[in-house]
């Protein structure tokens, strides 16, 4: 008897007609005897070989992915009901797999499994760099490699190079005297320049700024009460949602939310548009992940709330002895055949992460044992 779990995936399940039919269908696979007893619909080029379409009758249709963990056991996952037409071409556009963020279970757009690997495997390759960076460490400067550094007389080699003595030809009371020339002259310039473009400038009724980028020429910019009350206007209308309260790198790539549904989210300027991005999500757990990004949770604290932990990828290690010899022979014997015209491949050095496979699916025992996890049943329900 094959169990069953159903998605809380928005489709229209909810219609009473639906959710008759369906009932009759879970109650025929949980009669059958490991196989299914209505006949699925067949769907053509679908990028996930185990998604079924059946036809419910009045024009729906249910899409289910059929898991089989060991020979003879099945495992039924309901992704919804759909207009029968759209059950088919999500079908035919969604792969059932685990997040390879947070080991979580989901629905992938992706045309092709090609296209489902190649994206799961550029998410995990950011990842692995991301979580490589992390753990990167240098060796401490001493005091006086720091400031050569900070001076800018730090070799390429790391040591420090001595600085040649320079002239002391000014004195810090001309320099400044200097500069307030500079700022002196450039707000008289652009006082002229204003009254020969027919706005002269009130002195008492204007706040002027000024601004100096490195050793170039002052900027001057004067600013009406007008312009002031209108700025602060605008800043008192600024919608403070997601964007700037997250790296998107660290929301994608610790809590595995996926990088279009975040960027809806991160791009909405106004409430309505963060509640419609919000309001869109097709899974649970990414709709309450916004919800509580939309009031500025700390990252851990999101992490910990949902229970995610964030896979930790295979790193470089470094080679054997025996291991570097046997590379740099394979390798000098791989550039002679090149220098002769026969471009053969490299040697893969197996210590590198380009030995480690990238984009391969979880096992279907995988997928089903990530039901249990709180936070996919957020999701997916046990229905028998």
């Amino acid at each position: 008897m094959p169990s069953i779990y159903a998605s809380r995936q928005p489709s229209v399940e909810h219609d009473a007609q639906t959710q008759l039919r369906l009932s009759a269908i879970f109650a025929g696979l949980a009669a059958s005897a490991g196989s299914l007893r209505s006949e699925p619909l067949d769907v053509h080029d679908a990028p996930d070989g185990r998604v079924r379409v059946f036809d419910l009758g009045g024009g729906t249709g249910m899409l289910a992915y059929l898991l089989e963990p060991e020979a003879g056991d099945q495992v039924v996952v309901v992704a919804g009901a759909w207009p029968l037409t759209e059950a088919l071409e999500l079908a035919q556009s969604r792969v059932l797999q685990l997040n390879p963020v947070n080991g979580l279970p989901e629905f992938v757009p992706a045309r092709t499994a090609e296209e489902a690997a190649e994206r799961r495997a550029s998410l995990q390759s950011s990842v692995q760099n991301d979580q490589r960076l992390r753990t990167m460490s240098y060796e401490s400067l001493t005091e006086e490699e720091y400031q050569a550094r900070e001076s800018g007389v730090w070799n390429s080699a790391g040591t420090v190079e001595p600085e040649e003595p320079q002239a002391d030809t000014e004195t810090d009371t001309d320099v400044e005297a200097m500069k307030e020339a500079k700022i002196q002259a450039a707000f008289e310039n652009a006082k002229a320049e204003a009254a020969a473009a027919g706005t002269p400038i009130d002195e008492e009724t204007v706040e002027w700024y000024v601004s100096i980028v490195g050793d170039g020429e002052p900027n001057v910019t004067f600013v009406t009460e007008e312009q002031r009350r209108a700025f602060e206007a605008e800043a008192e209308e600024y919608f403070d949602g997601i964007a700037g309260h997250y790296s998107p790198m660290e929301v994608t790539g610790r809590l595995g939310l996926p990088e279009e549904v975040l960027s809806e989210a991160w791009n909405a300027q106004s409430q309505d548009a963060l509640d419609a991005a919000i309001n869109a999500c097709e899974n649970e757990w990414h709709r309450r992940m916004l919800v509580r990004m939309a009031e500025h949770a700390a990252l851990d604290e999101l992490m910990l709330e949902f229970g995610i932990e964030t896979i930790v990828f295979p790193q470089d290690r470094e080679p054997t002895e025996e291991e570097q010899e046997v590379w740099s022979v394979a390798y000098s014997a791989a550039m002679e055949r090149w220098e002769l015209g026969d471009f053969v491949d490299e040697p893969a050095a197996p210590w590198l992460l380009s030995g480690v496979q990238l984009g391969a699916p979880a096992s279907d025992a995988e997928i089903i044992a990530s039901f249990e996890h709180p936070t996919a049943r957020l999701q997916f329900e046990r229905v028998r």
